[in-house]
């Protein structure tokens, strides 16, 4: 696959937001050397599981980097620890009309809420450059009592390296009867690398999460239900497979 990533630092609200688009060709070359179109299904099935590693990865990197700890997660998100929830919502300009739109045609699902990105969005203002921007996030930071400085104890609050993960613990975790097969009783790949990347606050290297989830799969106590060429398909846990065998048995 032949992809262009764009990193940017703002929201479409300028808020500071550091995130990547990922501009995917649709071609790949296939293995008899034939450049063909991609199957775009495939590509957003992967979608929210991609965003969830890459939350991860850039959690182990501002962690390595700046030694910043995190808040619990929540959906593959993380905050800060040390930054207050109001200044959070302060700075959520982008959050704030999407609700506002929401609040105004009265949906609020979560397909109201893509409605509701693609009508308010605009065109980011370029007119800035690094060092306005710094000074317009002052002042407004300023507005809620949030001295820039005070970023000084966000910083070194745990020793700038990666976090030691707890793998035997996350795959303890996950087969359990709170962890994949919490609400539903069977799961995919794409299941496992999202809640992997759910159990490390501090982050991990998508690498690592896929080895997490390759060696979740050789665990006796994971089967396999239906296989997908070289990868798994789809899967569950040797208790749901007992509990459904009770089930059809009448016991």
């Amino acid at each position: 696959m032949i992809a262009a990533g764009f990193r940017h630092r703002t929201s479409r609200a300028g808020d500071p937001h550091l995130h990547t688009h990922m501009l995917v060709a649709n071609m790949a070359q296939c293995g008899d050397g034939q450049w063909r179109t991609l199957d775009g299904r495939v590509l957003f099935q992967y979608a929210r599981t991609a965003g969830f590693l890459y939350e991860a990865h850039l959690r182990q990197e501002l962690t390595v980097r700046l030694g910043v700890e995190w808040t619990p997660m929540k959906n593959g998100i993380a905050d800060l620890v040390g930054i207050d929830q109001d200044v959070l919502d302060h700075f959520s300009d982008r959050k704030k009309e999407i609700a506002e739109h929401l609040d105004k045609v009265g949906f609020r699902s979560a397909r109201a809420a893509q409605i509701a990105a693609l009508e308010t969005r605009r065109a980011k203002d370029t007119s800035l450059d690094g060092v306005a921007m710094r000074q317009v996030w002052q002042a407004k930071a300023a507005a809620v009592g949030f001295d820039p400085a005070r970023l000084a104890e966000v910083v070194g609050r745990v020793p700038a390296r990666a976090a030691v993960i707890d793998r035997d613990g996350i795959g303890a975790d996950l087969v359990s009867d709170m962890g994949l097969t919490r609400q539903a009783s069977t799961f995919t790949r794409r299941d496992v690398l999202r809640a992997i990347a759910d159990r490390v606050p501090a982050g991990a290297s998508v690498a690592q999460i896929e080895d997490m989830a390759d060696g979740l799969f050789t665990r006796p106590d994971v089967v396999r239900l239906v296989e997908s060429g070289d990868a798994p398909g789809l899967l569950a846990t040797t208790s749901i497979r007992r509990a459904d065998g009770k089930l059809v048995a009448g016991g």
